[in-house]
């Protein structure tokens, strides 16, 4: 049993397993605040700025060859994948690295 445990503890420390259990928790945690920031900020200025309103930009598809596309629905979700993308960049490249790095990291 001894050895087991100390098995385990040497592929904790060797893989690093606690850095990423707490980058998963973190990631959580920042999917959710971006989510909020796309349906309650982000999303009602497209709605304003295209004039339709959140049950219509659901709604309404496009049909080709009896193919019913939802392509506001799509693009409202590809847009939320860049801001996501654009969002964790700026946390991890001026917040995570230099935190986790502390003084020896030094931003090009």
């Amino acid at each position: 049993m001894a050895g087991i445990r100390s098995d385990l503890g040497h592929f904790v420390v060797d893989n690093a397993v606690t850095g990423l259990v707490a980058a998963v928790i973190i990631g959580n945690s920042g999917n959710t605040a971006i989510e909020s920031l796309l349906k309650n900020i982000v999303m009602p200025i497209v709605y304003k700025l295209t004039g339709f309103s959140e049950e219509q930009w659901k709604k309404e598809s496009m049909t080709l060859f009896g193919i019913e596309l939802k392509i506001r629905t799509f693009l409202a979700d590809t847009f939320s994948f860049f801001i996501t993308v654009f969002i964790t960049f700026i946390f991890l490249r001026y917040f995570a690295i230099p935190l986790i790095a502390g003084s020896k990291y030094k931003p090009e």
